[in-house]
């Protein structure tokens, strides 16, 4: 599988670059979450976000940790 991405921004698109000038786009804020890309040799966009290691680094301890609760919610009186 390759390891070089397509960005597409306002129905351009840029590339093939490598995951490393994607990190640094990321960096610089010239990406975002929400931007659009695909893998070089797939057809199929995601967004930024779910690029695994790209926004969010996972962690052990999160794969493990226990789901969270909502927070609870208070009626406007007692805020």
């Amino acid at each position: 599988m390759s390891d070089r991405w397509f960005v597409r921004v306002g129905g351009k698109e840029y590339g093939p670059v490598d995951f490393e000038i994607l990190a640094e786009w990321k960096r610089e804020g010239r990406l975002l979450p929400g931007n659009e890309l695909r893998r070089e040799l797939e057809s199929t966009w995601m967004t930024a976000a779910a690029v695994p290691g790209l926004f969010h680094a996972p962690t052990a301890a999160a794969e493990h940790a226990a789901p969270s609760r909502p927070a609870p919610q208070f009626c406007r009186a007692h805020r």
